[in-house]
């Protein structure tokens, strides 16, 4: 789950273990950030307005989420 959604400045993943790995893509496929996630805010302030996809790919957890910033 991501939360805000639509964001604009960051972004929390909920229910997401911690030490997994995730991607932020645009809609064209293009990776523009790839970390781990140690529940912390991730900061997308830098992110052109326009809908997005984060993956979460763990041994537990493997999903696509779209994400709309603002």
């Amino acid at each position: 789950e991501i939360t805000p959604n639509p964001a604009s400045h960051s972004m929390t993943l909920t229910n997401c273990p911690l030490n997994t790995d995730f991607s932020i893509l645009d809609f064209q496929g293009r990776e523009v950030l790839n970390d781990l996630w140690v529940g912390q805010t991730i900061d997308i302030s830098n992110f052109h307005v326009g809908v997005y996809l984060v993956k979460v790919n763990s041994p537990t957890v493997q999903s696509t989420k779209k994400l709309v910033i603002r």
